[in-house]
């Protein structure tokens, strides 16, 4: 299976968004919320920050 950009993947976290009960009481549709969000799925591990390579 090939890997969903960015962008394909900002698109499924928006839908997340929009249709999961309570996800915008605790989630943005920021930068900040959408890589943390990234993290917590393997299919979207892939999705780094930019800002934060090579950051430690």
């Amino acid at each position: 299976m090939a890997q969903l950009t960015e962008t394909e993947v900002r698109a499924k976290y928006r839908e997340f968004l929009a249709e999961t009960p309570g996800a915008t009481d605790v989630l943005s549709d920021n930068d900040y919320d959408f890589y943390n969000w990234c993290s917590n799925y393997g299919d979207y591990k892939h999705i780094t920050n930019p800002m934060m390579k090579g950051a430690a």
